[in-house]
């Protein structure tokens, strides 16, 4: 689908002539394993609708119900709100709630097939600042399914019919479920794009901002030299593809290839410690220090030792690995197999969330739902009075 913007922010951010904001591509839903604490699948008389082994509840969600005519059907034309209402958006709220829109719907290819994608027309200015300003871009599908137990903490979902589409700064799919790109456009992306398009004055241009690029970091001598190495060897190859041009397209691809090597490996080198770089607002650091509270109680944060993404990192794997050495069945199931020390930054950040979610719920600390939501999606959110007596009979047999 195709859209007419006056403003490119980034290859899939754009602004509509009116400043309405298109986020194009967006994962909002994914098939696999969801984690869920036994009082977030819960009927309308309170009873768990699939029973929880350790205070958890595993929920498959397949490919032939996520990619259904009537799931996808159901996600059409429905509304972007900001985090998930408490009620569902209908036609007597829709004015105070409704964002925006989500059109284009499909499943993605080769190696997001797995990921349902679609685009987002975001109309209303609040919604447009939590993304472009905030930095709020992770999302969660809101809606109504069937759950058939398999056995004690594991369950399948059925008939997914959606009702609106939350912007949240955490999702049970953690960021792979996010509008992307939230960066301009680099001299690099700018690159391949024209080499692609055969654009020379694209081509031309792209290098003179390569050029005069600089790097935010000091280096060292070693660094400097290794850099403008790279970089003499970058302009003899950008010649060499300028050549291929004239000679053909299989040329062109065995020189394009090399030189996207070699960008790829500056680009890298030159951007590494700034794309590391992790800002927590005051929130973001509350929220951080909420959970590992509750994950390992007494733990205390150094806000200096997360002002990177390894950082972080760091920290997250450090509070879990101090939960497992306490109870590592509340832990352990949200790992998914996957040993601490190899854990991707977006695998760890989920299971810390998990972990602090479920624990949460069985701590029966705060019975009304946290402010980041971390529902990929679901049922309506419970009540406290439902999430208390989830908690009751649990414990009564535990």
């Amino acid at each position: 689908m195709r859209f007419f913007s006056k403003q490119r922010l980034g290859l899939k951010r754009s602004l509509t002539p009116e400043g309405f904001l298109i986020c194009q591509d967006v994962p909002i839903a994914r098939t696999g394993d969801m984690v869920y604490a036994e009082g977030e699948l819960m009927d309308d008389d309170g009873t768990a609708v699939v029973k929880a082994k350790n205070g958890i509840v595993v929920i498959e969600r397949d490919e032939t119900e996520l990619f259904s005519e009537i799931t996808i059907a159901s996600c059409v034309a429905k509304p972007v709100t900001i985090s998930h209402p408490k009620d569902w958006v209908n036609p007597d709220n829709y004015s105070v709630l409704a964002k925006g829109t989500m059109i284009n719907l499909r499943r993605g290819e080769g190696g997001d097939n797995d990921l349902l994608i679609a685009d987002l027309l975001v109309t209303e200015r609040q919604a447009i600042d939590k993304i472009v300003k905030d930095g709020v871009e992770e999302v969660s599908l809101g809606y109504d399914a069937d759950y058939e137990e398999i056995e004690a903490g594991r369950g399948k979902q059925r008939n997914i019919i959606v009702n609106h589409i939350a912007l949240v700064e955490m999702g049970r799919c953690g960021s792979r479920c996010a509008i992307g790109d939230k960066k301009p456009m680099s001299w690099l992306d700018k690159l391949k794009s024209a080499l692609k398009t055969k654009d020379q004055k694209a081509i031309d241009e792209a290098m003179a901002e390569a050029e005069k690029a600089e790097t935010k970091d000091e280096e060292t001598e070693e660094e400097k030299a290794a850099r403008e190495a790279a970089e003499a060897k970058t302009k003899d190859e950008a010649e060499e593809a300028e050549k291929a041009t004239k000679t053909g397209d299989s040329a062109l691809l065995v020189a394009i290839n090399a030189l996207g090597k070699r960008l790829e490996a500056i680009e890298k080198g030159t951007t590494a410690k700034t794309a590391d770089a992790l800002t927590l607002d005051d929130g973001q650091w509350a929220d951080l220090v909420s959970k590992t509270e509750i994950i390992a109680p007494g733990t205390r944060l150094d806000r200096e030792s997360v002002k990177t993404k390894d950082g972080l990192c760091a920290c997250q794997r450090q509070v879990l690995q101090q939960a497992m050495a306490k109870d590592a069945g509340s832990v352990t199931p949200f790992l998914q197999g996957v040993e601490l020390s190899k854990m991707t930054r977006d695998q760890l950040g989920m299971a810390f969330t998990a972990v602090a979610e479920v624990m949460r719920a069985k701590n029966n600390l705060n019975g009304a739902r946290h402010s980041i939501t971390t529902k990929d999606f679901g049922r309506r959110p419970p009540t406290p009075a439902e999430i208390n007596k989830a908690a009751k009979d649990f414990w009564k047999t535990h």
